[in-house]
């Protein structure tokens, strides 16, 4: 068993915006001038996830209109 294990490697899941989209909801309901790079950094603050700005960008977008 120690063999394979020295073998692989562990997989690291990355977050997806599903997981976390009721947290988006609800900081753009409370502010609705909020930037997608204060909405990285209150999501990272309150739940300790780190997205890439690319998802959190898509996501505003399609949602803030």
């Amino acid at each position: 068993m120690q063999m394979w294990l020295d073998k692989h490697e562990p997989i690291t899941v990355e977050p997806t915006i599903a997981e976390h989209e009721d947290f988006l909801f609800e900081q753009l309901a409370k502010k609705s001038d909020i930037g997608y790079k204060a909405m990285i950094n209150a999501i990272r603050k309150a739940r300790g996830v780190n997205f890439n700005e690319a998802p959190i960008r898509k996501w505003f977008t399609a949602h803030k209109g």
